[in-house]
């Protein structure tokens, strides 16, 4: 064999492992732009649906040992506080409350809960329920999961509240919903709009009491269903 023919094989197989070694550089190189797009796309969509659909200012405050009060403590006044008027936008996006819970303030225009106890592991955003509040609804709400117990006093007093006109038109056996909260001073309240009821401990008299007469206040700007 030549010189020239030696020279060429071996110029052959230099250039045989030159591309060798670009197709493998190529392939990592498409190996690390692919992960590095499905980590960016996985990491988008974890954020989607880790985001906060809300946020809160700081939490609902009452005036100084109401939240130990009885029905009697409040005679004939109505039990609980007025809250600030935070207004009623509609906004699909994440809102913001000046203080929780909100009694006002932004909510999904179409998110309006329909009236149901829900329980601990059936977590609600005020998004939809502060919807309820501006339609004259009462909210009772609840922190963490304060056992069987309360939890079936809490069911028993929303089914214990009569019914408003506006629920018996909206064929409804009233206008109350019970859902876990837990962004609160204290463990349980009873919201209605631009009102609010704080609670130590769950007290079953004070709560009907205010459920009852948190339906359909004045201050609601849409009293419907």
């Amino acid at each position: 064999m030549s010189k020239k023919s030696r020279r060429s094989r071996a110029d052959t197989k230099t250039m045989d492992v030159s591309r060798s070694a670009l197709d493998r550089y190529r392939v990592a190189l498409v190996a690390v732009v692919l992960a590095i797009v499905v980590g960016v796309i996985g990491y988008m969509l974890w954020s989607s649906a880790t985001a906060t659909a809300y946020t809160c200012e700081s939490l609902l405050q009452g005036p100084p040992g109401q939240s130990t009060f009885t029905l009697d403590d409040f005679g004939d006044e109505l039990p609980g506080f007025p809250t600030s008027d935070d207004g009623r936008d509609h906004d699909e996006g994440s809102a913001n409350y000046t203080s929780c819970p909100p009694t006002s303030g932004e909510h999904r225009a179409a998110g309006a809960l329909q009236r149901d106890y829900y329980s601990p592991g059936a977590i609600q955003e005020p998004n939809d329920w502060v919807h309820n509040l501006e339609h004259g609804y009462a909210v009772i709400a609840y922190s963490g999961d304060p056992g069987t117990e309360v939890l079936a006093e809490i069911r028993e007093v929303m089914d214990a509240v009569e019914p408003t006109e506006v629920a018996i038109a909206c064929q409804l056996p009233n206008t109350v919903i019970a859902l876990r909260f837990d962004e609160m001073s204290d463990p349980f309240a009873v919201l209605a709009w631009n009102r609010a009821l704080l609670m130590a401990e769950f007290d079953a008299e004070l709560a009907t009491a205010a459920a009852q007469q948190f339906q359909d206040l004045p201050q609601a700007p849409e009293r419907a269903c």
